[in-house]
Parts: structure tokens; C-alpha cells; sequence
């Protein structure tokens, strides 16, 4: 172990050929040298403290241990490829999948769902654990009693009975007369979760067709052609892990 080094006076006794102009630039040399000579006393102290205590280990004043790994810090492992973080960043980000019926009015007349025109959308999920936030607009006239289903791969996502109209709807309206002059709008939002990687097709559908008898449903407009307002369907994917 080294000396300690003895700290040098602060007021040093200057040569006579320095007493001159040049004396308050030497000073400040001086104290510069001073105050290194303090910091350099502080890391012998500090040095000694050390070997005077070697059972201090690294871990007992909260460093990490040598076996301490990147994972354990939290960092990726050494596995992990650019194209892993490109993954795990693009399933971490919603996609968005719209579509919108055509400017044009469409005739529905039928007990059973039929297709609302452009309301369909394909999607591949991008993992297993993905879930669908569904959203659809349908405007038309809604006659008598009219009914909205969201379908996914040729069945309504929901099954339930006690719609007399048609079960597993999610939106029903009731106005009592088949008057076609009105304009309305059936709203739908569902979760689904397929849990699957397969492509799965969501579409939208509407009838009035109460107790067996069909009424005329227009679709994006009213009987005469004068109030088209288009229909759209939106899915916003949440990817799973």
C-alpha cells in the first residue's frame, strides 16, 4: 500500500522571479494541484477502508452478484433476434380492418339474415390469444321488426333465444307497421375471441321477417331512393402473447 500523499500548503512561498505579474496565474496552478492532492487522499482512504474489511463483498453494499445474468436485470436473452423485437412490437400494436357498403340502396326481403352488402372482412389473427373488438353501423328503414346479427364464419357470434324475430340478434327494433319512409340505424360493438390462427370471416346481416312473414327492409336508404347513407363494419385486433 502506498503512502498517503501529505497534502501541499495552500500558501506556498513563490520563487522571487515568479512575484511579478505572473503571480496570480501560479497560484491558481498551485490550488488546481491542491485540490487533485485532496481527491487523490480520498481514494487511498477509501482503498484502505477496503482491505481493512475484506469480507465487504460486492453484494453487501447492493451491488449485482457475478452470476447475475441479463435476464435477470430484465434484459432480453441472448436468443433474442431483431426479428423477435420486430414480432413481439407489431402484435403489440392494434390493426384496424374496415369496410363500407357500396353508395347504393340494397332490398333485403326475408325470414332468415341475409348479407348486408359489403360488411364482410377477412381476417388472419396473429395469435392464438387474439381478440376482436367489432363494431358495425347499419342504416336502412328497419321495417316492422328488424334485427342485426354479427356473424363469424357463417354463424352469429351470439346464440341466444327469446328474439321472436331472430335469435342470437344484437340490435332489434319494433315499430309496429311496415311503413318504408323512415330512416334508422341499427349500432352493434362485440369482443369475440375465436382462438384461433385460421382465417376467420366476420359479416353482418339483417332480416325482418317477425313470426314467418317477411317484410321489406331497405338497406342504406329509405323506399324512395332519397336519404343513402352507406353502412360500415369495423374490427380492431388485440394480439394476444
Amino acid at each position: 500500500m502506498a503512502d498517503e500523499i501529505k497534502q501541499l500548503p495552500k500558501t506556498p512561498t513563490l520563487p522571487p522571479d515568479t512575484a511579478d505579474g505572473g503571480k496570480s496565474l501560479v497560484r491558481a496552478l498551485w490550488d488546481h494541484i491542491i485540490q487533485s492532492n485532496e481527491t487523490i487522499n480520498k481514494l487511498i482512504k477509501a482503498v484502505k477502508q477496503a482491505a481493512d474489511y475484506p469480507e465487504i463483498t460486492p453484494e453487501g453494499i447492493g451491488a449485482l452478484p457475478n452470476t447475475t445474468t441479463a435476464e435477470d436485470m430484465g434484459a432480453l436473452p441472448n436468443t433474442t433476434t431483431p426479428a423477435d423485437i420486430g414480432a413481439a412490437a407489431a402484435n403489440a400494436i392494434p390493426s384496424v380492418h374496415f369496410a363500407i357498403t357500396p353508395a347504393e340502396r340494397q332490398t333485403i326481403a326475408s325470414v332468415n339474415p341475409v348479407l348486408v352488402n359489403g360488411l364482410e372482412i377477412t381476417i388472419t389473427p396473429k395469435s392464438v390469444n387474439s381478440k376482436f373488438l367489432i363494431m358495425a353501423v347499419v342504416n336502412g328503414t328497419m321495417t316492422h321488426v328488424a334485427s342485426s346479427l354479427i356473424y363469424r364464419n357463417g354463424f352469429p357470434v351470439l346464440t341466444h333465444t327469446g328474439n321472436t324475430n331472430e335469435p342470437g340478434a344484437q340490435a332489434t327494433t319494433y315499430y309496429g307497421n311496415d311503413i318504408v319512409t323512415n330512416m334508422l340505424q341499427h349500432t352493434m360493438n362485440y369482443m369475440d375471441a375465436p382462438q384461433t390462427i385460421e382465417p376467420v370471416t366476420y359479416d353482418v346481416r339483417c332480416t325482418a321477417g317477425w313470426s314467418g312473414t317477411a317484410h321489406t327492409l331497405y338497406i342504406n336508404d329509405r323506399n324512395t331512393s332519397d336519404m343513402r347513407t352507406p353502412s360500415t363494419l369495423t374490427i380492431i385486433e388485440f394480439a394476444g402473447d
